[in-house]
């Protein structure tokens, strides 16, 4: 069984899906939850951005790993690998500040976006213009 939804002309602002589990059944439907108002949706969370401290990184990494282990078996070495790439996500969390976006879209209900529309149209129309007509609509 699939879960799709059909949406048109709303804004992806404006929705969430969510899981509702039910443990009588093999299969997890989903719920489409449609708002008046904007939802705010936490941010993935990224290792790096832009200002990751790269030297600092390498510093604590290079802290980190202890390249004299000898590797007997394949038992020790993948819990080298592990504690390898535990110890990088570590340091890129370390060194990684977390930056605040801001959220896409305004709040604003349809009609008021409707009207910014327009004022812009007409504010281009008589900038490219400049006829008494346009300014009179512009300002109306």
């Amino acid at each position: 069984m699939v879960d799709f939804f059909l949406i048109r002309n709303i804004p992806a602002q404006y929705l969430q899906i969510e899981e509702r589990y039910d443990f009588n059944s093999e299969h997890t439907p989903m719920h489409l939850i449609i708002s008046e108002n904007f939802i705010q949706k936490e941010n993935n969370p990224v290792q790096v951005n832009r200002r990751t401290d790269w030297e600092s990184f390498r510093h604590k990494l290079e802290g980190k790993i202890n390249l004299m282990i000898p590797l007997r078996d394949e038992e020790q070495l993948e819990g080298e690998v592990e504690k390898l790439l535990v110890d990088i996500q570590q340091s890129a969390w370390e060194n990684t500040p977390k930056i605040k976006r801001r959220p896409n879209g305004n709040n604003y209900p349809k009609e008021i976006r409707d009207l910014m529309a327009e004022k812009r149209k007409a504010r281009r129309r008589w900038q490219q213009t400049r006829d008494p007509q346009d300014k009179t609509e512009l300002n109306n």
